[in-house]
């Protein structure tokens, strides 16, 4: 369930709260998780400013558990070398527990230009994650009005991880992104 809340015309606020279960195979992990985050936005040198913040998956650790994790165990493994007979037994695996993978993000996106008939924005994204290394995201878009009801818009971005610096060939248009789309009202 979410919730948010408009502070003012400029800045709001939200929470998201989340159930995760997971099941495979007859072993299931289950925790709660929050995501929150907030947007501004102002003008700045007679354009608009946006800024957005948000961490991803607050909560609890993760493990497995259930009936899946049981195995039998050979008393040659218990007693080796033994030559006492014995009866197999039972044995339960224990799954290491594990943190959600959370994330910190931060975007700035800012209108370059804008007209009656042209807009060009241009953003920034900062992303920290718990488990991988920081990476960047660059991207811009251009909305153009081609008449009253119709309006074209292309986009093109690249996302810079930290451990994809050393890459080469067309690995290194990994981060590659680009996309269109038109509008009618």
């Amino acid at each position: 369930s979410s919730l948010a809340w408009n502070f003012s015309d400029r800045a709001s606020a939200g929470i998201n709260v989340k159930g995760i279960h997971e099941d495979i195979a007859g072993n299931t992990q289950s925790t709660v998780a929050f995501d929150i985050g907030t947007n501004y936005h102002a003008r700045l040198a007679g354009r608009e400013i946006r800024l957005a913040f948000v961490i991803r998956n607050i909560g609890g650790n993760l493990a497995f558990s259930g009936n899946g994790l049981k195995i039998d165990v050979d008393p040659e493994d218990l007693y080796p070398g033994s030559n006492i007979a014995r009866q197999g037994r039972e044995g339960l695996l224990r799954a290491t527990s594990f943190k959600l993978p959370t994330s910190f993000h931060m975007g700035v996106s800012y209108v370059l230009s804008q007209s009656d008939t042209h807009a060009w924005l241009a953003a920034v994204e900062v992303n920290e994650n718990n488990n991988m290394p920081v990476s960047w995201s660059l991207g811009s878009e251009l909305t153009r009005r081609m008449s009253d009801k119709v309006t074209a818009a292309v986009r093109g971005g690249w996302e810079f991880r930290g451990d994809e610096l050393g890459l080469e060939s067309s690995d290194r248009l990994r981060g590659l992104s680009a996309g269109g789309g038109i509008g009618y009202d």
